[in-house]
């Protein structure tokens, strides 16, 4: 059985050391490609240990294509066939993995996203620490902790505000002010007011993506 998971400052550290984006392993399907994406899950520069795990993964009744596929959702850390599919037909959103080849280096966009959960409570250090799958899930439930706590102090401030105004006009809003994350339009270079501070469309709907 292949270890199933790959943690981000292997990622890093490997790109640092060949300057090599791990992207492109992901785009062609090889036999070489396979060995280095997993030279990087196992952070080791042993091939013939390496080789050694290919051939009892064959050994047991998988062909190479299998292979590709498991080891390359264990770098990422999500299938990506699953996320590619999850494309809205409505209003064509890019895939995650689209957004990933945007970077020259996938640790840069890791980088990205290591500022993005640090601005939310999180350390350096606990970033890096982490796997590609928990990376997700901690960026998952941050946001959605931001978003509850926000829109909970919302409800808590119109109720008060119906207090008030109950009192002195008569009449309150009807609905308490929330965010809903699916609501998201417009030029995505411009910046906009959200929950977590100022930011543009496009990192705001990044949020979404990872959510």
């Amino acid at each position: 059985m292949l270890k199933n998971k790959c943690y981000l400052k292997d990622i890093r550290e490997y790109e640092d050391r060949t300057q090599i984006n791990v992207v492109t392993f992901l785009e062609t399907f090889s036999v070489d490609n396979i060995i280095q994406m997993l030279s990087i899950i196992y952070s080791t520069d042993d091939i013939e240990f390496i080789c050694n795990l290919i051939d009892e993964y064959i050994d047991d009744d998988h062909d190479y294509y299998d292979l590709y596929n498991e080891v390359r959702n264990i770098l990422l850390g999500y299938d990506m066939n699953e996320q590619v599919n999850e494309t809205s037909e409505e209003n064509e959103e890019t895939s995650t993995f689209e957004d990933i080849s945007s970077y020259k280096f996938l640790s840069d966009f890791y980088m990205h996203l290591c500022m993005q959960l640090m601005s939310l409570g999180m350390s350096y250090s606990e970033f890096w620490s982490l796997t590609t799958k928990e990376m997700y899930q901690a960026y998952s439930a941050i946001k959605q902790k931001m978003v509850m706590d926000y829109n909970r102090d919302m409800q808590n401030y119109h109720t008060l505000s119906l207090m008030i105004g109950g009192a002195v006009w008569g009449k309150g809003l009807k609905e308490a002010p929330h965010v809903d994350l699916d609501s998201v339009a417009g030029d995505p270079n411009e910046y906009i007011d959200t929950e977590f501070g100022p930011m543009t469309r496009e990192d705001y709907k990044l949020y979404k993506e990872l959510g």
